[in-house]
């Protein structure tokens, strides 16, 4: 393991994919630096929960980069993150395999004007991906979110479009790739997060005929608002016990 100084790390979480109920959680850490104020160097460990350590993943080339601003989603065991491919010259969706321990590149849907396009990333019932994005280059005011297949052994993902959202009944975000978002796809309806140009907070219950404001708080801070899921198979959140009649 490098030992030199990397100031910037970035997490992802997976497991390796197993029928049985016991999985193997690891850890993949992507460190990043400056080697001599010239060359950014880009390291890759990964760390298991079962032999409590960490090795180095070998053979892994730097177009495979984890940025410490990328958004990293986990589902059926593997990380997703998105990326700009600087030699393809747009945004793709990668993914981190943990079972076999390579990455895999994906396209994301309407890559048209990518440049110019902030995305979002969430996760739908553990069997899919969502992605949010809107166009930043004009005055355009909607944004789209988009739903994938069942992520699966496929190895294939492919998008529809699920819901057109307009910025006109609710405040437009800061930074609009800060936006955080969960997708009810039964309902069709999408709980947002945002930060608006006035450092104000805000949460917004939105669908084609429903745009309600459920929240909003006064935040100088620049610690983002922003929604957090779990494993329920790591983590078990214990219920209230009933009270006694």
């Amino acid at each position: 393991m490098s030992h030199a100084l990397c100031p910037w790390n970035t997490y992802a979480f997976g497991c390796v994919k197993s029928e049985s109920s016991c999985h193997n959680y690891k850890i993949l850490r992507v460190s990043s630096y400056y080697e001599n104020s010239e060359r950014y160097v880009f390291n890759f460990e990964i760390y298991e929960l079962s032999s409590d350590s960490w090795r180095v993943l070998d053979g892994v080339t730097d177009k495979w980069r984890l940025h410490h601003s990328d958004d990293v989603v986990s589902l059926k065991g593997n990380a997703y993150w998105m990326h700009k491919d600087r030699e393809a010259g747009h945004n793709v969706l990668l993914s981190f395999d943990f079972t076999a321990e390579v990455f895999v590149s994906f396209p994301l849907p309407d890559q048209s004007d990518d440049d110019r396009r902030d995305l979002a990333m969430s996760v739908v019932r553990e069997e899919h991906l969502a992605v949010l994005h809107h166009n930043t280059g004009t005055f355009l005011t909607e944004m789209n979110v988009w739903l994938s297949n069942k992520i699966d052994e496929a190895k294939e993902v492919s998008w529809s479009k699920f819901l057109v959202v307009s910025f006109d009944n609710f405040k437009y975000p800061r930074y609009p790739k800060e936006m955080n978002f969960w997708v009810d796809d039964e309902n069709k309806v999408v709980v947002t997060c945002v930060r608006d140009i006035n450092h104000r907070d805000h949460v917004y219950i939105v669908g084609e005929d429903l745009h309600k404001h459920v929240y909003e708080v006064a935040n100088d801070t620049w610690i983002w608002p922003c929604f957090l899921s779990y494993v329920p198979s790591l983590c078990h959140i214990p219920k209230a016990k009933e009270e006694e009649s």
